[in-house]
This record gives structure tokens, sequence and C-alpha cells, in this order.
């Protein structure tokens, strides 16, 4: 019988396969690297596009903040506007009362009332006199609660005193200038 030796024959196999192993090996660690290379490169670039888009974002931003407060600039100096408005349209409606009122005092003044002292703040009007008695205060109410221009007279104070030596009432009296009069008075001249 013959006898084969196939020993040498099984080591070149084993060599042949651990060669195949060992290529199949690299080229597995190759193909690797590559997919976490390109895995890489393309979370990069989504990072990158994000970045851009943030930065877009924040300049845009600060845009909006930048003209939210030009808005609010705005918003304030028409606010403010609109108070002097507001302002200039009071004066405007109450500007001829106040020459009515010193037309009233110096045509309606009973005989027997001196004042001393005329003062506004606002619409408000308040006149400080003598009085000869207390019916004259009342007069001289019933006359500036009839103007058109004037409203709601009412007595602040009235109290006894002495005026060169002679028993008089001192009085202080608050009323109201009313613009609407003057409109008023207008309509009905036409």
């Amino acid at each position: 019988m013959i006898r084969i030796n196939l020993l040498p024959h099984r080591e070149e196999k084993r060599a042949r396969l651990k060669q195949q192993f060992t290529v199949f090996c690299v080229v597995a660690a190759l193909v690797g690297a590559l997919i976490g290379f390109v895995g890489y490169m393309i979370m990069q670039a989504r990072i990158d596009n994000q970045e851009s888009r943030n930065r877009f974002l924040q300049t845009s931003i600060s845009s909006l903040e930048e003209q939210i407060k030009l808005i609010e600039n705005i918003k304030a100096e028409i606010e403010r506007l609109q108070r002097h408005k507001g302002v200039i349209e009071n004066l405007q409606s109450t500007r001829g009362a106040i020459v009515h009122l010193f037309n009233s005092l110096a045509t309606d003044l009973p005989e027997g009332i001196f004042l001393t002292k005329v003062e506004q703040k606002g619409n408000t009007v308040t006149l400080t006199g003598y009085s000869q008695s207390n019916s004259r205060v009342s007069q001289l109410m019933e006359k500036l609660d009839a103007s058109p221009y004037l409203s709601s007279p009412r007595v602040v104070e009235i109290k006894r005193a002495l005026y060169k030596g002679r028993p008089v009432a001192q009085f202080s009296l608050r009323i109201t200038l009313d613009g609407k009069g003057a409109g008023n008075q207008e309509a009905n001249k036409k």
C-alpha cells in the first residue's frame, strides 16, 4: 500500500486560510475605518450646518431685538406725544374760559364783595376775598354757576374776620373751568 503524506498539503491549506483570514481582517478593518471616517464626515457636516443655522438665528434674533427696542422707543414717543396733545387740547378747550371768568368777575361781582386772590391750578380756580355778608357770597356763587364757562362753584371756607375795623366774612370759593361751554355758546350763536 502506498502511503501519502498529507501533512504539507494541510499546512499549505492552513497557511492559505490564515492568509485569507488576515486579508479579510485587514479589509474589514479598512472598511470599518472607511465607514467610521464617512460617518464622522457626515456628522461633522451636519454639525457645521447646524452651527451655521445657529449663527443665522443669532444674527436674526439680535436684529429683531434692535427692532423691538426701536419699536418700544417709538411707542414711548407716541405716548409722550399723546400726553402732550392731551395737555394742548385741554388748554385749547379752556383757553377762553379764563377770559370769561375774569369778564364774569368784572361784570357780575355783587356789591359788597371784593377779591384778594384768584389762583388757578389746572381747571380749578380758587377765589379768596371779603364780603359784607354770607348772602353776597351766595349771590356770587349763583352768578358764577349761571356762566356756561364755569361749573360747580363750592365754598371752601367762610369765617368771620375784621377788615379795617369792620366785621366781614372772609371766604374762599372753588370753581371749575368748563371749556365745553365755549362750544355750546358758539353753537347757540349759529
